[in-house]
């Protein structure tokens, strides 16, 4: 499958405009995601989504103590 769900096109002996878009669009998308940027912001998600979780948890286990008081 290709960005947004659509499947990729593949070349085949006859080649028109449309099938050689989606293989420059696969290209680019395929070069993105080895990009240095792209990893870059694919850690700080990580890094985001393990926050996000540290901090559910550390709330669950206040509630469970009875530490918070509910309004």
């Amino acid at each position: 499958m290709g960005s947004r769900g659509q499947k990729k096109k593949r070349l085949t002996g006859t080649t028109s405009n449309e099938d050689i878009t989606g293989c420059q669009r696969r290209g680019l998308l395929e070069s993105h995601a080895m990009s240095e940027a792209h990893k870059q912001a694919y850690k700080k998600y990580l890094e985001f989504i393990d926050q996000m979780h540290l901090e559910t948890r550390m709330d669950n286990e206040r509630k469970q103590d009875g530490k918070i008081i509910f309004q």
